[in-house]
């Protein structure tokens, strides 16, 4: 598919959403990466966002995760579904 048929096909289903929350996390999105500008978005997270994201990172490098199956037995136990 052409860019131009993408941004065609884009607008005709963005006009059709009407969830406005939805609309913003799109907004958020294409609006993250202005390609003037070159803006990276990791340039636009706080101290505190960036250190979540990089202990994240080390607990998968370590081995600390939680399956997918594991969490949703123990959400299933835990409330009786």
């Amino acid at each position: 598919m052409s860019a131009s048929a993408i941004r065609k096909n884009l607008h005709l289903a963005i006009d059709n959403i009407k969830d406005e929350s939805f609309l913003n996390a799109m907004y958020t999105i294409v609006s993250a990466k202005n390609v003037d500008n070159h803006i990276d978005l990791w340039d636009t997270l706080s101290k505190q966002e960036k250190a979540a994201i990089e202990k994240g990172l080390k607990d998968i490098e370590e081995g600390n995760v939680f399956s997918h199956e594991s969490v949703r037995k123990a959400i299933k136990t835990r409330y009786k579904i």
